[in-house]
C-alpha cells in the first residue's frame, strides 16, 4: 500500500502501478590507442508516470486528507494549473507494508510534463487521467567575485601574509605580492628613512600594491 501526494494534495485512489525511469547519460567515445571508452556522466532527470482513477462519487475506500469528498474536476483543475504555472513542486510517494510500517519513500521536486484525460465506458461516471512528471534540478548563474587589481595598505601594522589572505584569499602568496611590488615597497621604505623593507616586513599606509 502507498500514499501519493502531488503538490500537497493527496490522491484519493492510488494508481495500480507507478513507473519511475532513470536513464544514464554516459557517452561512448573511440580513442586511437584504446578503442572504445565509456565517459561516465551524471544520470538524466528522473521521469515518473502513472494513471489515476478520479472518482465522481463517494467511495468508502477513497482517501481524502480532510475527510471531505472532492469530485474529479477539482483534481483535474489542480493538475491543469500545475501544467501551466511554470513552477516546480513536490511529488511524494510513501510506501507501507501490511503492518503499516514504512518501507521507503520517493520524494522529488518535479514539473508536470503531460496531462491526458480519458473518458471510458468501463470507468462509469469516474474520470481517468495519465500524468507524466520530470525531476527538477535547481540551477542558476554563479556569481564570481572579482578580485580587485590593486590593494592600498591601510595600516603600517599590516603584513604581506595578512594582505594575501584578505585580498587574494591565499595567505601563501605574500612573497608573490612582494616580488610584483618590490620597487613600490622599497621606495616607500626609503621615503620613511628605512634602508630596506626586509622583503616586505616593513609596510607603510597608503602604498598601492598591484595584484601578482
Amino acid at each position: 500500500m502507498y500514499r501519493l501526494i502531488i503538490d500537497g494534495q493527496y490522491v484519493p485512489i492510488p494508481p495500480e502501478k507507478i513507473s519511475i525511469k532513470v536513464d544514464g547519460d554516459n557517452k561512448t567515445m573511440t580513442l586511437i590507442n584504446l578503442g572504445e571508452v565509456n565517459i561516465l556522466r551524471n544520470p538524466k532527470l528522473t521521469e515518473i508516470s502513472f494513471d489515476l482513477l478520479l472518482p465522481n462519487q463517494h467511495y468508502p475506500f477513497a482517501f481524502y486528507s480532510d475527510g471531505k469528498y472532492k469530485g474529479a474536476d477539482e483534481y483535474i483543475k489542480k493538475y491543469k494549473e500545475l501544467l501551466s504555472s511554470k513552477k516546480a513542486f513536490k511529488l511524494e510517494i510513501y510506501r507501507y507494508a501490511p503492518n503499516d510500517k514504512k518501507i521507503f519513500n520517493t520524494i522529488l521536486t518535479v514539473s508536470l510534463e503531460r496531462l491526458t484525460i480519458t473518458d471510458s465506458v468501463s470507468d462509469g461516471f469516474d474520470s481517468r487521467v495519465s500524468l507524466e512528471f520530470k525531476e527538477y534540478r535547481k540551477y542558476g548563474a554563479v556569481k564570481v567575485k572579482k578580485i580587485p587589481n590593486t590593494y592600498t595598505i591601510k595600516s603600517n601594522k599590516e603584513t604581506l601574509t595578512l594582505i594575501a589572505k584578505k585580498w587574494l584569499k591565499d595567505s601563501s602568496k605574500g612573497s608573490a605580492i612582494y616580488k610584483k611590488n618590490k620597487k613600490v615597497i622599497e621606495k616607500a621604505a626609503k621615503k620613511h628613512k628605512i634602508k630596506s623593507s626586509s622583503k616586505g616586513k616593513y609596510l607603510y599606509k597608503g602604498t598601492v600594491l598591484r595584484k601578482p
